[in-house]
């Protein structure tokens, strides 16, 4: 998403969502008519009955369109149909290809972008940084996701498949010890009867 709200990579559909910038719109308290409201003010500008492009949005949130596409990245505007097409895809590693760490890529991908894409494969013998080797160990969580990197662990505490299995081995485990301690319980019982009958 950010190098869409950068400029560097083009969408299908750009534009930003009307529900998306209603709730900037309240969470910012913006003074903004609604479209569908009999009076207007003409200093106040109105939300558009569709989506919208970055100019007006900065407009009716009274930004510059630098904050504008901060607020994409951040994911607080929505866009239209964030798909990259083929072409446009070209076009960002033909300008951009040198910004791609294709250390980061697993080797199949890296063949595929150098071989379709012509990006520039200078990073055979560079050695990945330190804080970033993470990102090079993939793992499979429960629910069948492949992660790549720490994330997987922030992943993990969220997902529901694991929290289901957690949940079914602890009731397993609940089960186990109260049968345990079951049968010790009806050994003592046993034992003491065993003692005051003989």
């Amino acid at each position: 998403m950010q190098l869409i709200a950068s400029g560097m990579l083009r969408a299908r559909d750009p534009r930003i969502t009307r529900a998306s910038l209603a709730t900037c719109c309240a969470k910012n308290r913006c003074p903004v008519m609604d479209s569908t409201s009999s009076f207007a003010i003409a200093s106040v500008p109105r939300l558009p009955e569709g989506p919208c492009s970055w100019k007006r949005a900065a407009k009716i949130l009274d930004l510059e369109i630098v904050d504008v596409q901060k607020l994409i990245s951040s994911g607080q505007l929505k866009l239209v149909d964030t798909f990259v097409t083929d072409r446009a895809f070209e076009e960002f590693c033909r300008k951009h290809g040198s910004a791609v760490n294709l250390a980061l890529i697993d080797p199949s991908t890296r063949r595929w972008l150098v071989s379709e894409y012509g990006v520039a494969d200078a990073d055979k013998g560079t050695a990945v940084p330190r804080s970033q080797k993470h990102v090079l160990v993939v793992r499979e969580c429960n629910c069948g996701r492949k992660i790549a990197g720490n994330v997987y662990f922030r992943h993990v505490r969220h997902c529901l498949q694991v929290g289901r299995l957690n949940y079914a081995n602890a009731q397993i485990r609940v089960s186990e010890n109260s049968f345990i301690y079951t049968n010790r319980l009806s050994r003592k019982v046993n034992s003491h009867s065993v003692t005051k009958n003989g």
